[in-house]
C-alpha cells in the first residue's frame, strides 16, 4: 500500500468514528426516528463526509443494535416500542442470571469489594435525581458482575441495543418507587454474592430484570 493510500485509510477510519458518534447521538435523541430509512448519500450530506466512512459507521451501529441494514431497503433506524423493551429485558434476564450464577462460584474478595463500592456509588447517585448518572452507575454495577461471569459473548448480547433502552428510560423516567426498589434489589444481589448463594443470586437477578422491565413498560403505557 502506498503511503498516501495508508493515510487515506486512516482518515476514513477517523471520519467513520465521528460519523458513528454523531449518528448515535441523533438516534438516541430522537432526531432520527424509529423506522426512518437513512441512505449513504443523506448521511454523507448531513455530516459533510464521504460515503465510505458513512458505510463503516452504519455497519458499526448495526453491530450495536441501533439500526438494521437490508440488502433491499438499506439502513433503517431500529424500532423501539413496548415489544422491543419486553424482548430486550427477557434477553437480559436470562443472560444476567447465567452470568451471576457463574460469578457467584468464583468471585474473589477484591471483586466483592469493587461490587460493594459500585453499589455505594449507585446509592449516592440515587439521591441526586440525576437519571443519566443513575443509569451509568447502574450499568457500572452490573458490568463488574457480568465481567466476573466471564462469558464475553453473553455480555455482547446483553449490551447490543441497550443504548436504546437507556434512551427510552431517559424519555419516560422511573416510577415513583422504582429507584428505591433498585437500591434494595442491588443490596440483595450483593448479599447473595457475599454468601455464595447461587440460587438466591440467580433468583434476585431475574426479579431485578423483571421489575425494571415492568416499570419501564408501565411508564410507556402511562403516556401512550
Amino acid at each position: 500500500m502506498k503511503k498516501s493510500d495508508a493515510g487515506a485509510g486512516e482518515q476514513a477510519v477517523t471520519s467513520s468514528g465521528r460519523v458513528k458518534d454523531l449518528l448515535r447521538q441523533d438516534i438516541l435523541r430522537g432526531v432520527l426516528k424509529p423506522n426512518q430509512r437513512v441512505t449513504l448519500a443523506d448521511v454523507a450530506a448531513r455530516y459533510g463526509v464521504g460515503q465510505m466512512p458513512v458505510r463503516h459507521a452504519l455497519l458499526q451501529l448495526e453491530g450495536e443494535g441501533l439500526l438494521e441494514i437490508s440488502a433491499h431497503k438499506g439502513a433503517t433506524i431500529r424500532r423501539a416500542d413496548a415489544k422491543f423493551v419486553y424482548d430486550m429485558y427477557e434477553i437480559r434476564r436470562v443472560l444476567e442470571a447465567m452470568l451471576i450464577g457463574s460469578a457467584v462460584k468464583v468471585v474473589r474478595a477484591d471483586e466483592l469489594a469493587a461490587i460493594r463500592k459500585a453499589q455505594d456509588h449507585f446509592e449516592a447517585v440515587a439521591t441526586t435525581g440525576n437519571e443519566a448518572a443513575l443509569l451509568k452507575a447502574n450499568t457500572d454495577f452490573h458490568n463488574i458482575i457480568n465481567r466476573i461471569g466471564n462469558n464475553p459473548e453473553a455480555t455482547r448480547y446483553i449490551n447490543r441495543g441497550w443504548d436504546l433502552i437507556h434512551a427510552m428510560r431517559l424519555q419516560f423516567g422511573f416510577g415513583r418507587s422504582r429507584v428505591a426498589a433498585m437500591v434494595s434489589e442491588h443490596r440483595s444481589i450483593v448479599a447473595a454474592l457475599e454468601a455464595r448463594d447461587h440460587d438466591r443470586a440467580t433468583s434476585v437477578a431475574e426479579e431485578h430484570c423483571r421489575a425494571a422491565r415492568d416499570d419501564l413498560l408501565a411508564r410507556i403505557a402511562s403516556v401512550g
